[in-house]
């Protein structure tokens, strides 16, 4: 039974792989292990749903491993999950498929030695002592996540009309709001308005009154110098 690192060596070697097979690998090991979709129970259940439980089961049982087509495989994965893994790794919708087909049989065979499937613990432990060793700048947590996050197309599609809906109330709740602040704003203008205007009338009269003086102090008739 190969170990991961040796059926990434097989994926590049077989399907004229570079970094890509290690981003496969990534994405692969968390579509298998994500617990949102039952965890690896769930991943096998996928199979059995789809017709091919007895494909499954040789790939957990000790013996040789029963491969599995392209089209077998995209009837359990799905195109829209296999087309959203194949952007993420960078390869084309086949080649992705091929290895997706080559990988996930070694991958199973090897998460259940003996036939009986790894704790989960030991399980993560395996594939993440192989997640170290891909090169820096592909880390599992943005491939893996990526392929995790898109295995329930359904489900996003439901969480997108939500989001939707909600941003219409929003927009509506905005429609009263706004009026409302503006009448607020012009309400504060026109009180900043009317305190400010009384100083200025205030030196209006001082300066009235200033002229006042100044026009009474001239009228006083000066005294004639006798000689």
């Amino acid at each position: 039974m190969p170990s991961f690192n040796e059926i990434i060596n097989q994926a590049k070697e077989k399907f004229n792989l570079g970094d890509e097979a290690e981003m496969l690998f990534s994405a692969l090991s968390a579509l298998i292990t994500d617990k949102a979709n039952g965890g690896f129970a769930g991943f096998l259940q996928r199979f059995n749903d789809a017709g091919l439980g007895n494909t499954a089961s040789s790939w957990v049982n000790s013996g040789a491993n029963t491969p599995i087509s392209n089209e077998q495989l995209e009837s359990v994965l799905g195109e829209n999950t296999l087309n959203d893994i194949s952007r993420n790794v960078g390869l084309d919708y086949q080649t992705t498929t091929s290895v997706s087909a080559f990988m996930i049989p070694q991958i199973v065979d090897q998460l259940t030695p003996e036939g009986v499937p790894l704790a989960e613990s030991d399980l993560l432990s395996r594939i993440g002592r192989t997640i170290s060793d891909i090169p820096p700048g592909e880390p599992f947590d943005r491939v893996g996540t990526a392929a995790a996050r898109i295995i329930n197309e359904e489900n996003r599609v439901v969480e997108a009309n939500f989001g939707a809906v909600a941003g219409s109330e929003n927009n509506s709740a905005l429609r009263w709001i706004l009026p409302l602040i503006i009448l607020a704003l012009l309400l504060a203008l026109g009180f900043m308005f009317c305190s400010k205007s009384e100083p200025v009338a205030n030196i209006v009269d001082v300066n009235a009154n200033q002229s006042a003086i100044n026009v009474n102090s001239n009228s006083v008739v000066k005294p004639i110098n006798k000689l």
